[in-house]
């Protein structure tokens, strides 16, 4: 049987290694750009939502493998979703690697690991935080 720890850490690497939806949507897709002043880790999401929905995501930003690997399973997560669930998936991350609560979140729950480091959970939710800037 297979450690899922480790499923988690190779998980992580790949989006790390070869970030999804990576890039800027075009106008006028919403765009949220925050970063980290303790690690110079910076996030930018653009999402275009469409009757509610978010109909095009795409992340952009420089930094550590965390925040690059959950900007990018972010993105997949929550295209195609409702900005209700969306800004719901975003809230169920922040208590994952803050309190690491038993939220269902798919692959998303690979972040679990956060919690361990209280000095990378702004890593691991700077995409949240872009979302928040994004939606206003």
């Amino acid at each position: 049987m297979t450690d899922p720890t480790q499923l988690y850490r190779e998980l992580l690497l790949d989006h790390a290694r070869s970030p999804r939806h990576r890039g800027r949507l075009p106008a006028p897709a919403r765009v949220g750009e925050v970063s980290n002043a303790l690690c110079g880790d910076r996030a930018t999401l653009s999402i275009l939502v469409e009757d509610g929905v978010v109909a095009a995501v795409a992340c952009a930003g420089e930094g550590c493998a965390i925040s690059v690997a959950a900007a990018s399973m972010f993105a997949c997560a929550i295209a195609g979703r409702p900005v209700a669930e969306v800004r719901s998936v975003a809230a169920a991350i922040r208590a994952l690697v803050t309190s690491g609560s038993d939220a269902e979140l798919g692959e998303l729950r690979a972040l679990a690991s956060v919690a361990a480091f209280p000095s990378r959970r702004r890593c691991a939710t700077l995409v949240c935080d872009a979302l928040d800037v994004a939606l206003g």
